[in-house]
């Protein structure tokens, strides 16, 4: 049984796991600490990406539309733009697929900076996400 499978694999490694498996066409439900409290890490990328995408849907943005890359949008960590030349023309759909196939922080603060926090704030409600918050440092 897949419940008893992801008992098995859980309890032999190491950490807390979350985990919610919901029938989508049924009422059916399970979970394994679906009240713990989680940090969000790179998770937080999906709302902002759902974001950028309602933008998209209200022809505020476009997917084409390229943003020009300057030296005050590099920020270290995860990803390649912050390894590319300034100047450099991406289009938002590109800073988006880097944003989710590469956890490029640049991309996301870009994006952040593009829709803007009360967007994905409102995102995250809309998803039902009501236990957790996004600010900016």
């Amino acid at each position: 049984m897949l419940i008893d499978k992801i008992n098995q694999l859980t309890e032999q490694s190491k950490g807390i796991w979350g985990i919610v498996i919901e029938d989508l066409y049924g009422d059916e439900r399970w979970e394994l600490n679906g009240d713990e409290l989680f940090y969000a890490a790179s998770v937080i990328k999906v709302p902002i990406m759902v974001a950028v995408f309602s933008a998209v849907e209200r022809d505020e943005i476009s997917l084409t539309a390229e943003i020009i890359l300057k030296e005050d949008d590099f920020v270290g960590g995860s990803g390649v733009i912050q390894h590319l030349t300034p100047g450099t023309a991406l289009s938002i759909c590109d800073i988006v697929m880097l944003m989710i196939i590469q956890s490029d922080n640049t991309a996301t603060n870009i994006l952040i900076d593009l829709v803007g926090v009360e967007p994905i704030v409102q995102t995250m409600k809309e998803a039902g996400m009501e236990k957790s918050t996004f600010t900016i440092n």
